[in-house]
């Protein structure tokens, strides 16, 4: 027999579409997901082991992985069946999704069992995605349990109203084996006849004994963790035995550059008696099978109606199916069986391996993202304890009242609350914001601790501990970084203090008879902007029994559910109905967070909060 692989084609036919296929597909899927260990040994009769001829010694391919967060998701997908049975999609990229029936909504679902604003959808700091309901009537359901906040996984779910939305992740994130390019002799441009597609209207069926074989597919590719070797588990698969093939291989092409050679992923593999060829690609196939992104067939052999008869240099068929896409780039399975096989069954068996195959590569990107992520989750847990461990415990200072509280929006955060005494009977107190969030904002935080507590054990003046955090910061921080602060340093016995602001939000003093003032905001600069800056301070009085509220804009800036901002006036009334002389700060602190929680929408946290409340006794 000729070992040419398919030079030419002159009919192709399509295997995407038939109901009969995604049943198929389903059935199989279905006997994965109950997590079967065993199978009858007669259904294992097809399953030749093929002999494996020409790779003797060869090295694995090398592997390249994308798994960071900085590549960003590129391709994950919502793919939504409306009550009346039609499916759409609608891509999930790094900004937030609003789903309800409002048309100011991202995505629309038009019912009246969805509400005007029923959930959102957004990323958290590792790139996962998480859904959270809205107040919803009728509620948000995931895989048929009602949630108030999830983060989903590949194929999950989501139950909104009449509407059954279906989380698909991309393969942007896939491990991607390597690959070398083809030999431009053996690539065939040469067309010897029309091309047809091939009639969705036959509906072929696979046998029992076909779908055991797709299930032990199922379970070598779920147990084979190096991704080359999962390619080559299919190709293996597909060669022999059941699957009848002859030869097989995973070619990678370019659909934006159609004329650029492939290249191959997977080594050919051949089945006894055919030997492993030198693969030549028909260029007519592939380019079909870029354009059209479902499994295609050619064929020299007579066929019944919806076939053309077709030349190709041997005496057999090639299937050749898509697989994953990185980019531009579509990987192709090619493989060629006896004339015997061209046939529609072999068509869409060719096709439901080819989903099995992509079905268990989304697990395994799934299996290496929680595996990732719960690394990284386990490191910002000790971040969170050690930042934790870093704010004032001891609040026990001679006439004064304090009373601290800190949220980060996520593990670890960006905001500074400082406490401390002063050799000389005063305290410093400061509030400190760091731009932007998450592990960098909490890196730089836990410097500013470090250098305003030096400092001020080292008794230097407010603006001396300004100057040498901000020649610090103007030296190490990443460039568009900076810190906000306000600072104090207070007598108890007086209520003198002294008092800097540097571009943060002025502590507000609540009288008590509920009068509000508002501290100077100081002209000086934000900390790590310029070297130079000259840091001027102001002299101030706490009077007893007044109530000092230092804070981050985490507050002021909050979002309720109508979408308003908290604002500073929000808030300075929140601070005026908890604020009474007659309850301790530890009380106030309490009411206030359940008042901002109150407020809060029903959403992912989007900025660290910190307050600070001071009372002097007296």
């Amino acid at each position: 027999m000729p070992r040419n692989w398919g030079q030419s084609a002159s009919a192709i036919g399509t295997a995407g579409g038939t109901v009969q296929a995604a049943r198929q597909t389903a059935m199989v899927g279905n006997i994965l997901m109950t997590g079967l260990t065993s199978y009858p040994d007669g259904f294992l009769r097809h399953l030749e082991a093929p002999r494996m001829m020409g790779h003797a010694g060869r090295d694995t391919a090398s592997i390249t992985a994308s798994m960071s967060e900085d590549s960003g998701p590129t391709s994950d997908r919502l793919e939504i069946r409306h009550p009346d049975g039609t499916v759409s999609k609608h891509e999930v990229g790094t900004a937030a999704i609003t789903i309800g029936r409002s048309r100011d909504c991202d995505l629309q679902l038009d019912s009246n069992r969805v509400s005007r604003t029923h959930a959102r959808m957004s990323r958290d700091s590792l790139g996962r995605i998480c859904l959270t309901d809205l107040a919803s009537y009728n509620g948000t359901w995931v895989n048929a349990e009602r949630i108030g906040q999830k983060i989903l996984g590949p194929m999950d779910v989501i139950g909104i109203g009449d509407f059954r939305l279906t989380l698909v992740s991309g393969m942007a994130t896939t491990l991607v084996p390597a690959a070398s390019t083809v030999e431009g002799g053996r690539m065939n441009d040469q067309v010897l006849g029309p091309l047809r597609v091939h009639s969705d209207e036959r509906r072929p069926a696979v046998t029992r004994d076909q779908l055991d074989v797709l299930f032990i597919l199922g379970r070598r590719l779920a147990s084979t963790e190096d991704p080359a070797s999962r390619l080559q588990v299919l190709c293996e698969l597909m060669v022999g035995g059941a699957m009848r093939g002859q030869a097989a291989t995973v070619v990678r092409i370019d659909t934006a550059v159609p004329q650029r050679l492939p290249q191959i992923v997977c080594p050919a593999e051949g089945a006894p008696g055919f030997g492993t060829p030198a693969p030549h690609l028909s260029r007519t196939v592939l380019t079909s099978v870029s354009n059209r992104k479902k499994p295609v067939m050619a064929s020299n052999v007579g066929h019944a109606a919806g076939h053309e008869d077709l030349s190709i240099v041997f005496d057999g068929c090639v299937i050749a199916c898509p697989l994953l896409e990185h980019g531009s780039e579509l990987d192709v399975l090619y493989f060629i069986v006896p004339p015997s096989c061209g046939t529609d069954v072999w068509l869409a068996l060719a096709a439901l391996a080819a989903e099995q195959f992509l079905t268990i590569e989304r697990n395994w990107i799934d299996r290496l993202r929680r595996r990732e992520h719960a690394i990284i989750e386990r490191e910002l847990e000790r971040g969170r304890e050690i930042q934790q461990s870093l704010l004032p415990a001891d609040l026990g200072i001679d006439g004064l009242e304090l009373s601290l509280s800190y949220r980060p929006c996520l593990c670890v955060g960006g905001d500074y609350i400082g406490v401390v005494p002063r050799d000389d009977g005063r305290v410093l107190l400061a509030v400190a914001d760091v731009s932007g969030k998450g592990l960098q904002a909490a890196i730089i935080a836990s410097s500013v601790s470090s250098l305003i507590y030096g400092g001020t054990r080292m008794n230097l003046s407010l603006t001396d501990i300004l100057r040498t955090l901000n020649d610090w910061l103007c030296r190490h921080l990443p460039s568009g970084r900076f810190v906000t602060m306000t600072a104090l340093i207070l007598e108890p016995a007086t209520g003198r203090f002294r008092y800097a602001n540097a571009g943060h939000m002025p502590p507000i003093v609540v009288d008590p008879d509920g009068a509000v003032t508002s501290l100077p905001a100081e002209s000086n600069l934000v900390l790590g902007l310029n070297a130079d800056e000259p840091f001027s301070e102001l002299e101030h009085r706490l009077e007893p029994g007044h109530l000092l509220a230092m804070f981050t804009d985490g507050i002021t800036e909050l979002r309720g559910n109508d979408g308003e901002l908290l604002e500073t006036e929000g808030f300075t009334l929140m601070l005026q109905e908890h604020a009474h002389v007659d309850r301790s700060t530890d009380d106030i602190k309490s009411a206030i967070e359940g008042a901002l929680e109150a407020f809060e929408a029903d959403d992912l946290a989007q900025d660290d909060r910190a307050l600070m409340l001071v009372r002097r006794q007296g």
